[in-house]
């Protein structure tokens, strides 16, 4: 690169941060780091007969004001360790995929600077004429001097108005009420299929 470009582009990068002081605003910036490869560090298991959900992702996030303001993944039930709760109904989803973002329950509660774990479920809703299924999902965290952390959310998968099934990408938040970024040894996934649509199990 010639003396001339170095130039240029040491000048762009000046005349960037110096608007962005005067103007008020900074430059955007993102917290994002993925959690243990899926196949060592990241387990995830369900029933034999269980295809109302499947996991696609998980990563570490920053909490911001926006996921504080997520609804939660269901109702914890009175007196149980995450064995029982009422399911948060999924909306109708017309042409997948369709996105819901919820919190988890039972759990630490959402605070905005702390870090927490996004995991994607890929939730099958059934066709018009079909029929819901309620599941539930429980994760557990193991970070740092392994501390560990556990989040809860129950769903009913809702029906479609499409004449096909349809995919709903649901996120889940569970807070690990840290605001420093974690070291995630490893998480675990577990998705149960409910009694009914609305309570579980």
């Amino acid at each position: 690169m010639g003396t001339r470009m170095r130039r240029r582009t040491v000048y762009t990068a000046t005349i960037v941060a110096m608007l962005a002081m005067v103007g008020g605003w900074v430059l955007a910036a993102s917290t994002t780091t993925t959690l243990p490869s899926q196949t060592s560090n990241v387990t995830s298991g369900a029933p034999a007969g269980f295809t109302a959900a499947s996991v696609q992702s998980t990563q570490v996030v920053a909490v911001s004001a926006s996921i504080v303001a997520y609804a939660n993944g269901g109702t914890q039930a009175a007196g149980t360790s995450a064995l029982g709760g009422t399911t948060s109904v999924l909306a109708v989803c017309a042409a997948g995929p369709c996105t819901a973002n919820y919190n988890s329950v039972n759990s630490n509660p959402s605070t905005a600077g702390n870090y927490a774990v996004q995991l994607v479920l890929a939730v099958t809703q059934p066709a018009t004429g079909g029929t819901a299924q309620g599941f539930d999902v429980q994760v557990e965290a193991n970070i740092n001097a392994n501390a560990l952390v556990f989040g809860y959310a129950y769903f009913s998968t809702g029906v479609s108005s499409a004449g096909t099934a349809q995919t709903v990408n649901v996120y889940v938040f569970v807070d690990l009420g840290v605001s420093v970024a974690p070291t995630v040894n490893s998480i675990s996934i577990q998705m149960n299929g409910c009694l009914s649509t609305t309570t579980c199990p």
